[in-house]
């Protein structure tokens, strides 16, 4: 009898630290402006029946199009042209998950510059930018976790502006042509939360079911 219990006992405990880790996430789509402040929006919070929470993930991506930003130097003397459009967009959540920062990227935007010392935007010299998406921020910090557990929501204020970039080092003359672009984004949270293995969960079982029927033959 001794014996079973402390089978039992190690079934139950000895297999308690074998967990896997699984996640799972929450995103909204956003409409970033050219000059948006203080736009609210609300993600899920992690469900606790899920599992132990780990570690949150805030992300931001946006994506400009549709803006013009071109360069002609007329100059006999070449110059060297950066040109960018793009948006600066920030987002903030409650505790450790504070800011994200979008830097100034080009998706499907006209983004070129003309080097060949032609009024006509057509020189072989043309060349167009790109950009990256959204910076993100996380946090494995049992103590950041409160806010984002439950079964309600929580608060992710945005704070967007449209940027275009231009600067020019050598020749001068010209024109700059700019219109602003349209902006898209999302942001999402990804939870990581560990869940105990199958095998871990059948040993839990077994451990529980000697207990119940050596005590029942009792």
């Amino acid at each position: 009898m001794r014996n079973a219990y402390a089978l039992a006992l190690c079934l139950l405990v000895g297999v308690s630290s074998n967990v896997f880790a699984l996640t799972t996430f929450d995103q909204v789509a956003i409409p970033i402006t050219a000059t948006g402040n203080g736009m609210v929006i609300q993600l899920n919070k992690f469900n606790s029946s899920l599992g132990n929470l780990t570690g949150i993930e805030l992300y931001l991506e946006c994506n400009a199009f549709s803006g013009v930003i071109k360069w002609d130097n007329e100059s006999s003397s070449p110059t060297h042209v950066t040109l960018g459009i793009g948006a600066e967009v920030t987002a903030e959540a409650p505790d450790a998950l504070t800011l994200i920062v979008l830097p100034l990227q080009e998706g499907d935007a006209d983004v070129d510059a003309d080097n060949d010392g032609d009024p006509d935007f057509l020189g072989s010299d043309a060349f167009a930018i790109t950009g990256g998406s959204g910076n993100d921020t996380d946090s494995d910090n049992p103590a950041d976790f409160d806010p984002y557990i439950g079964s309600g929501k929580f608060d992710v204020t945005i704070s967007s502006v449209g940027k275009t970039q231009s600067g020019t080092t050598g020749g001068l003359n010209g024109e700059l042509i700019s219109t602003a672009g349209e902006y898209s984004g999302l942001v999402r949270v990804t939870y990581t939360y560990d869940v105990p293995e199958p095998m871990t969960l059948a040993l839990l079982g077994g451990g529980g079911a000697v207990l119940f029927f050596r005590r029942k033959r009792r």
